[in-house]
Formats: structure tokens, C-alpha cells, sequence
């Protein structure tokens, strides 16, 4: 579905434990494959995904890359947003409208 015939080191091990139940901390580096261990794992089970990004630019990418893939049940919370905004997308989340919500991280 994303056009790769096979998983990069580690990547379907992520998958596979995390599908499992257990608690997965994945350190891979920039460019490792890591969304989409986090993508997979999140549409292979029933509940929705809360993605922090610290890089605004890198979830309106995810997201985009996503909708291109045909999984069009994504939104994301930024700054961007005002708060009716936000309160649309929250109701939302609440009724089970998103696998996906990419929330903008701000380091203090």
C-alpha cells in the first residue's frame, strides 16, 4: 500500500510488537522508516493515534503523505488553528472520526 516490497532492519519487529501489546520505544535514524512503523501499527488496531511532532512542516507532510496513500481519516492541531477550530476537530476525535491526529509539540 505504500509502494515498498519489503521492511528496512527493525522495522517489522516495531510493527510486530506493537500489534502485540507490548510497550515500544524505537530508536531508528533520520529517514529509517520510522512513520511508517508507527502508521501500520496504529491502522492494524482499533483505536487512534496521537502523533507528537515537534516539526509543523513534518506533520502537514505525514498527513499529506497519508491522504495520497488513500487513508484519509487524519487531522492535526496546531497553532494555525483557533479554538473553534480545535473544538471541531476534538468533537470529532470523540465520535471516532480519525485514526490519526498529529499534535504540534513546543519545547519550553
Amino acid at each position: 500500500h505504500w509502494g515498498y516490497e519489503h521492511f528496512r532492519p527493525m522495522q517489522e519487529e516495531i510493527v510486530d510488537d506493537t500489534i502485540n501489546g507490548f510497550d515500544v520505544l524505537a530508536l531508528l535514524p533520520t529517514g529509517g522508516g520510522k512513520s511508517i512503523c508507527y502508521q501500520l501499527a496504529a491502522l492494524l488496531q482499533p483505536a487512534v493515534s496521537f502523533v507528537v511532532c515537534p516539526i509543523k512542516s513534518l506533520m502537514y507532510d505525514q498527513k499529506q503523505d497519508l491522504e495520497n496513500a488513500f487513508i484519509t481519516r487524519i487531522q492535526q492541531i496546531t497553532s494555525d488553528d483557533d479554538g473553534e477550530d480545535k473544538e471541531v476537530i476534538l468533537r470529532r476525535y470523540s465520535n471516532g472520526k480519525y485514526f490519526f491526529i498529529f499534535i504540534k509539540y513546543i519545547l519550553f
